[in-house]
């Protein structure tokens, strides 16, 4: 099992970065060819008069990296369809597989 750590760091507008995360981000995410498991969390600060580094914390699991690296290579991880989706889908998923 490999396991893929994404940090997020503190929004501008955490109201606006949860609603989209939660509308657009997520369900993109757990589409991703071979994704075995999936969690999120948002951590707190070890002082609790800062606030955490990171904003949320995502970890996703896929069987192995060779599963993982070899649907990027094969083509194999979805495209959007702009006309259908929409702008925002379509750059949420170029920065979801940009990563990978």
């Amino acid at each position: 099992m490999i396991q893929l750590t994404v940090l997020y760091g503190q929004p501008k507008d955490s109201a606006a970065f949860d609603r989209y995360y939660r509308e657009v981000h997520a369900p993109l995410t757990k589409k991703l060819p071979g994704l075995k498991g999936y969690s999120s969390n948002k951590p707190t600060a070890v002082n609790p008069q800062e606030p955490s580094p990171y904003y949320l914390i995502d970890t996703l699991y896929f069987e192995s990296i060779v599963v993982l690296t070899q649907k990027k290579r094969e083509g194999k991880l979805e495209r959007v369809d702009l006309q259908r989706k929409g702008k925002d889908h379509a750059e949420d998923t170029a920065n979801l597989y940009g990563r990978i």
